[in-house]
C-alpha cells in the first residue's frame, strides 16, 4: 500500500514539474522581437576588458544595483546612496547582515573548507561548471566551485531584468520582502521548492522580482564578487551563444528561442573575469525536440569540467531527461551530486567512473521514497570508504542525514554505454524504507 502511495506521490511530483515548465519562460521574452530593454544606464567610464575570447564591456551601476539588492552600502556611488536613507533598506540591511553574518561564519565556512580539500582536482582545472536543475543557486555553485571560469545554470524559471531603482524606490518594502521570501529555502535549508518560486521569482508576489537573476545578483554580492557587467543572450539556430539585441528572429521558424542572462564577474582580489549564464528552458526531451532543438545542440556542445546536481527531483531517473543525463555522462570530467541527481547504475562499471562517497545515505524524502537505491545503500555499508560530510545539503538537509559523491572520469563513456542503460527500477519496498527510517 505504501509502495503504491509513493509512487501516486512521485507521479504528482513530475506532473507538477510539467505544469510548471508551461510557465517557466519569461513573459518579457515571449516576443521575440523585443530588444533588451534594461533602463540601466551606462557608466560615462565603461571600460573594455579582455576574457579569454572577447572584449566584454564594463559598467559599475551594474555592481551598484547587487550590493543594493544584498542590502550592502555602495562603495563608489553618491548617486545610489539616496536610495540606502529609507527606513525600509535600513531594515532589511540589518536583518540581512545578520543572517549572512551567520551563513558565512557557520554553513558555508564548513562547505568552503570541504570543498577545499575534497574537490581540489576539478577546481585545480577551472573551465566550465555545469548546473542544471539550479535556480538560482549561485550559492552552491560558487561555494564548492570558486574557481570556475564560466557556469552554466538552468532552470524553469524566467531569467528577470536587472532592477530598475527608480521603479521600486517608492515601494521598498514589498520588493525586500518578496526578495526575503524568495532566498529564504536556499539560505536555510540548500534548496528551493518550485511552486514557491512559480510565485516568489515571476513578479506575482512583487512585479519588479521577475526572475532570478534578482537573487543572483543578491549571492553574488554577498559571497564579495565585483559585477562587471550583465548582457541578456539568446540560443541562436546553430546552437550558439549570441547577444540578444544582435539575434534576428525568424518569423516563419515556430521554435521558441531561448534566452538567458549573462553575468561577468571578478572575486575579491582575483582580477580575472569569470561568467555566470542562466538560462530558462525546460530539458524534457519532448520540449528539446519539439520546442527548442537549438538548445539541445548548445547542450551537446558543452564540456564541462564538472557537473554539479543538487535537489534535483530525481529527474533524471527517468528516460524523459535522458538527453541531459547523456550530456553529462559522456562530456563531464567529473560528477559531483546527491542521490537525487543520477542513480548510481551510471556510475557502476569502475572502469569508467572513480567513485568517492561522502556523508550518510538516509534515502530520499517520503514525496520521492519511489527512488530509493539499494546500491547506494551497499556503497555506504563501507565505512572506510565513505568520508564525512560536515553540513546538511539538499532535500535530507540536516546535518547527518545527507549524501554527496564525486565521481570522476576515468575512462571513454561512448554512445554504446549509454544505450545498455536501462530505465532504473524503483527498488522501493516496504522492508526498505523501514530500514532507511530506522537510520
Amino acid at each position: 500500500m505504501k509502495s503504491k502511495l509513493s509512487q501516486l506521490l512521485l507521479l504528482v511530483a513530475t506532473i507538477t514539474f510539467l505544469e510548471s515548465c508551461k510557465g517557466g519562460e519569461d513573459t518579457k521574452d515571449k516576443d521575440n522581437g523585443k530588444k533588451d530593454t534594461t533602463t540601466v544606464k551606462k557608466d560615462s567610464t565603461q571600460k573594455k576588458e579582455e576574457t579569454s575570447n572577447r572584449q566584454v564591456p564594463q559598467d559599475k551601476k551594474f555592481n551598484q544595483i547587487a550590493r543594493f539588492i544584498a542590502g550592502l552600502p555602495q562603495v563608489e556611488s553618491d548617486e545610489l546612496k539616496k536610495y540606502e536613507e529609507s527606513e525600509a533598506w535600513k531594515n532589511y540591511s540589518k536583518e540581512s547582515d545578520a543572517k549572512w553574518r551567520k551563513l558565512k561564519e557557520g554553513k558555508i565556512a564548513k562547505m568552503r573548507a570541504w570543498g577545499e580539500q575534497e574537490l581540489k582536482e576539478p577546481n585545480a582545472q577551472g573551465g566550465l561548471l555545469f548546473y542544471p536543475f539550479s535556480g538560482a543557486d549561485f550559492l552552491h555553485a560558487q561555494t564548492f566551485f570558486p574557481n570556475a571560469d564560466e557556469i552554466v545554470m538552468i532552470g524553469l524559471e524566467p531569467i528577470g531584468t536587472p532592477l530598475d531603482l527608480e521603479k521600486v524606490e517608492k515601494k521598498q518594502t514589498n520588493y525586500f520582502s518578496a526578495l526575503n521570501k524568495a532566498g529564504y529555502f536556499l539560505a536555510e535549508f540548500s534548496f528551493f521548492r518550485t511552486n514557491d518560486m512559480a510565485v516568489d521569482l515571476t513578479g506575482k508576489r512583487s512585479v519588479e522580482v521577475d526572475g532570478t537573476i534578482h537573487l543572483i545578483m543578491l549571492y553574488m554580492a554577498q559571497l564579495d564578487n565585483e559585477i562587471t557587467y550583465y548582457e541578456k543572450v539568446a540560443i541562436n539556430q546553430d546552437g550558439k551563444v549570441v547577444l540578444a539585441n544582435d539575434y534576428k528572429v525568424d518569423d516563419s521558424n515556430k521554435k521558441k528561442v531561448v534566452y538567458g542572462n549573462r553575468i561577468f564577474f571578478k572575486k575579491k582580489g582575483d582580477n580575472k573575469v569569470r561568467s555566470l549564464t542562466y538560462f530558462s528552458v525546460n530539458i524534457i526531451n519532448m520540449a528539446l525536440e519539439k520546442d527548442t532543438p537549438e538548445f539541445k545542440a548548445y547542450l551537446q556542445s558543452l564540456r564541462p569540467t564538472a557537473t554539479y546536481l543538487k535537489a534535483a527531483s530525481y529527474l533524471m531517473y527517468d528516460p524523459l531527461f535522458s538527453t541531459v543525463k547523456h550530456v553529462i555522462l559522456k562530456n563531464s570530467k567529473f560528477v559531483v551530486q546527491d542521490d537525487s541527481g543520477m542513480p548510481l547504475s551510471n556510475f557502476a562499471d569502475d572502469s569508467k567512473w572513480q567513485k568517492t562517497f561522502f556523508g550518510v545515505y538516509a534515502g530520499p524524502i517520503s514525496l520521492f521514497s519511489g527512488r530509493y537505491q539499494t546500491s547506494m545503500r551497499e556503497a555506504y555499508k563501507n565505512k572506510d570508504q565513505v568520508r564525512a560530510l560536515p553540513f546538511g545539503i539538499g532535500y535530507q538537509f540536516r546535518e547527518g542525514t545527507s549524501n554527496l559523491m564525486l565521481a570522476k572520469k576515468v575512462g571513454e563513456v561512448t554512445d554504446a554505454d549509454l544505450e545498455t542503460k536501462k530505465p532504473v527500477a524503483k527498488e522501493d519496498s516496504k522492508k526498505e524504507e523501514q530500514k532507511a527510517d530506522k537510520k
